[in-house]
Parts: C-alpha cells; structure tokens; sequence
C-alpha cells in the first residue's frame, strides 16, 4: 500500500513537451543488437539470393521480422505512455538516519498500462556520501504496482542528496531500449554516529566559601532558620516539616568549569572521500564529545572557523551542531572559484547523469558568452528550487558567475573541488576564546606550518601563563592504512611530518592526541 504522506510523487513526461530540467528525461542508449541483427538479415538474403536458394531467403527475412515487431511494440508501447504515464512515489524515511547505519527506503512503480513491462532495469541516482547501490531487474505487471525495499548506507554526516532514480525499459527481445528518467530530488540529514574519544576535560568542582548561601545548587554545608530575604526555593521541607518552622539549606557556591571546542571548517578539512574527510571523522566523534561535556555539567562553547571565526555557539545543541557544520562543505572559497571552466565541466555531466539534462551549459568566455551562460544559470536556478530537507544559504561569493555557479551546485547537490592549501583563523579564535578566561580549550585542526611567522606560539604562550588545558586534536590522514600498520605508522608520520611543529607546541604545554575513530594516541 502507498503510505498517506510521500516525499515526493512524479509522472512521466514527454521530453519534448518540456524544457525543464527536473522533468523526465528520456534518453536513448548505444545499442547495437538492432544494427547487427539487421546487417545478419541483408548478409543471409544475399547469400540466398547469390545461390538461388529460396529457403537461404526466407531464412534471412527472420531478422527483418523480429526487427518490425520491436518497432512496433516499440511504437505502442511508447505512445501508450504518452495517455498513461509510469508514477512513482517514496517512502518517507521514518527512523533516524545515522553514519554506517543502514535506513529502509521505500519506492513504489505504479504501471497504468495493460502492457507487461519484462526486464525493467532501476538505476538509483544518489549524490556523495551514499553507498551506491548497483542496478537491479525488475518485472511491472500489467496495471499494477511494485513495491522496491531499498537499503541505503550513509557514509558521513551532514546533508546528503538523493536525486531520484532512472527505468530502462525494454520494448521487446531486449531489442531498442530506453532510459527515463524520474527526477524526485531531497535531502537526507544525517546525523554522526555516537564514538567516543579521549581527551582531557576540567570537571565540575565546588569551591569553599568562608560564607556558605542559601542555595541547594552546591555542596552542603548546614542548616539555619529562615531569615527574611532568602530565597524560597533553599527552603528544606523535610527540615521545616520536622521543626514545625522555616528552615534553609546552605551550601558552599560552585566554580562550574567552562570548555571551548575550536572545529576548523575550512577547506582542506573537507579533502578526501565522502566518509574519509577529516571533517567527516570530526562530525563522527562531535555529538558524543558535547554529550560527555553535557553529562559532566561543563559549559560548552563552539567556534567553527576557516580564515575568519564563522560561528560561536554558546550552547551547542547536540543533536543538530553536525547539520549546521555541514553547510560549509558547500561554502567554497573564492579560490576554489577561479576556475569557472573546471567547475562548469563538472556541473554539465553532473547533470546529465543525475538529471537527463541534454542542453549543456555555454563555455565560460568574456562577451555574449558570458551573458548566454548568465541567462541559462537564471533559468536553471529558477526551474530548479530547494528540494526538500535543504536549507536555504544566503552567503555567497563576490562574483555574479560564481554566486550562480555555486547557487545552482548547492541545489543539485554537486559538491565544488577542493583545495589542500590550509588558511585559518585559529589565532583568531584563541583570541576570543582567552578573552572569555576559559580555562579549557580542545582544538580539531591540522597543525598551523608557520606557527611562529602567524603569531601563534605567541598566543599559546599566553594561555600557559593563564593556566588553560589545551588540547590539539590531530586527524589521521593515512586513516585506510591505520588498521594494518597500527602505532608504526604514527610513528613514521610524526617523525615525518610533525616532530618540528610538535616540540614547538609541547614546549608551551599543549596536550597534543594523534587520533582517528578507533584510536587516539598521546604525542
């Protein structure tokens, strides 16, 4: 049965008949068995004809006869489709979708016509970050309706695309087929998986007064008479009920401890493949690093930061700080916009594949080229809209092709190159963070290659004479390799790559842990 609430529903159109994008697409495909089948026919009527055999001849109208059958189930097939269109629907996803857990997805072919459709092959069109799953066969029966049980993997945390699915379907003899293609676009939030991690965290300590308060948020120190202007909610009610009068609690006032969570999100955090990322290995351990914080009852703050500090929370939710983080992946710099070409390459055939474009994108050039490719970016963006499940991004680059460029890959959810360069705003960040007098500070990023020449020695040195813990967290780049080669590897990495940056920040006393989601070491 066709659950009551779907995603999303299409019908399938006649290319023809529309120009939009997000219409399906009917594509022909190479095949070659009609060319071979009726070369067969005219070689075997030849030879019949060369030898004057009759039964060489009528051998040889076989092909042409198979030929005319496909051509004409072909035609009524195909024209049938045009009054009664194939549907599909989807299945809400209803449980939580998590990393390396797999979500039952749902779709359902409804076939109107009163044609049996054999060998239907389904081609799911997924975006980065899902396991793809290969092409299957399927049977449609006449006027009925089948219902495909899918199981999706998701491979990192954030915002993941679904484009929608492609039918190939066979007139008959598996002769002359065809592709449609039925676009049904949303997003998959997904959330991190829950992982734990060593680090080193202040916890919750009480310090004595010389004058203990009336309060129950402490620890206890004593008992006393109600005296006017106590607050009423120190008033003990076992204690009262017993003296048959006022009593209140006093405890001694609490120092709560304060940490900062310092996330680089700029873009040689999102290098790699999608689950491999180091921010997708960040996004793996967050939730559970800020519950363990929540459980311990330490303030949390949250900077998020790439050249310049791009968010500050003061209270980041658990449950939804990964989704806001991930928006970023999509938040190139203009660096990664310089080369409009590249990009524009990339978007054609992202496209094409995903969405049955046929018309491509006009090259990148100065003059009418470029108001040509402005007018057909207007248009795309206009036909195409927010699927559901995305939210909107109002932060956008200087360049109007760009601003367009990355508007319309941030709808199809085609992911822009990154570049390995590192330009952060980790000083910056430490700025802010010393300047609130927290005491802990736990920092995901790769080790800054100028510490001196950026000024951040200087600004560790300052935290050492104020007494904050802090703490460097490493990623792993060699993550695929960890598993057979173990600490040997670590060790061949820091003597490597990080033992001149390392001394430097041991000697201000940082806490530095090499780590990945299976292991952490301490430097």
């Amino acid at each position: 049965m066709i659950p009551e609430k779907q995603f999303w529903s299409r019908d399938c159109y006649e290319p023809e008949k529309s120009e939009d994008i997000s219409a399906v697409r009917k594509l022909k495909i190479r095949e070659y068995k009609t060319t071979l089948l009726a070369l067969g026919g005219i070689l075997i009527i030849i030879t019949g004809a060369i030898s004057l055999r009759a039964e060489i001849v009528l051998l040889g109208c076989v092909p042409f006869s198979i030929l005319v059958y496909t051509l004409l189930k072909e035609k009524v097939l195909f024209s049938t489709m045009k009054r009664d269109s194939l549907k599909a629907y989807i299945y809400p996803v209803k449980n939580t979708i998590r990393v390396n857990k797999e979500i039952d997805f749902g779709i359902v072919l409804e076939n109107p016509m009163p044609y049996v459709l054999d060998n239907v092959i389904v081609e799911l069109k997924t975006g980065p970050g899902i396991k793809p799953i290969p092409p299957f066969k399927l049977t449609i029966w006449d006027r009925a309706r089948e219902e495909l049980k899918i199981k999706l993997v998701p491979l990192r945390a954030g915002q993941l695309f679904f484009h929608g699915f492609s039918v190939v379907i066979y007139p008959a003899f598996n002769l002359r087929p065809k592709r449609f293609y039925f676009v049904m676009p949303f997003v998959l939030n997904c959330e991190a998986e829950i992982s734990k991690i060593n680090f080193k965290a202040a916890t919750r300590k009480s310090e004595p007064s010389r004058y203990p308060l009336p309060s129950r948020g402490g620890d206890f120190a004593y008992l006393r008479d109600y005296v006017t202007g106590d607050p009423w909610k120190s008033i003990s009610t076992s204690a009262s009920l017993r003296k048959r009068k006022p009593v209140v609690v006093l405890s001694y006032p609490q120092k709560i401890s304060r940490q900062a969570v310092l996330i680089d999100v700029s873009e040689s955090l999102f290098r790699g493949r999608p689950g491999k990322a180091p921010f997708d290995q960040i996004a793996f351990v967050l939730p559970s690093l800020l519950k363990e914080l929540k459980i311990k009852e330490i303030q949390t703050e949250l900077i998020a930061f790439d050249e310049e500090i791009r968010v500050h929370y003061k209270n980041p939710q658990v449950n939804s700080i990964v989704e806001k983080l991930s928006i970023y992946r999509y938040l190139a710099s203009e660096k990664g916009l310089n080369y409009p070409d590249i990009l524009l390459e990339r978007l054609n055939s992202h496209l094409r594949w995903n969405y049955g474009s046929f018309k491509s994108l006009p090259e990148f050039h100065t003059g009418k080229r470029s108001s040509l490719l402005l007018k057909k970016l207007d248009r795309l963006n206009q036909k195409l809209d927010y699927p559901p499940g995305l939210k909107k991004i109002n932060q956008y680059h200087r360049g109007i092709v760009e601003n367009k460029i990355l508007k319309l890959c941030y709808k199809t959810g085609m992911e822009l190159p990154n570049t390995n360069s590192h330009h952060s705003g980790l000083g910056k960040s430490l700025d802010l963070v010393l300047s609130r007098n927290i005491k802990n500070i736990t920092i995901f990023s790769d080790f800054d290659p100028y510490p001196r020449k950026s000024g951040l020695l200087k600004r560790l040195h300052l935290a050492r004479q104020k007494n904050i813990a802090l703490n460097f967290m490493i990623f792993d780049r060699c993550l695929d390799l960890l598993k057979p080669y173990g600490l040997d590897l670590l060790k061949a990495q820091y003597e490597n790559i990080w033992e001149e940056s390392v001394n430097l920040f041991k000697y201000e006393n940082v806490y530095i842990t090499f780590w990945n989601p299976f292991v952490s070491v301490a430097l």
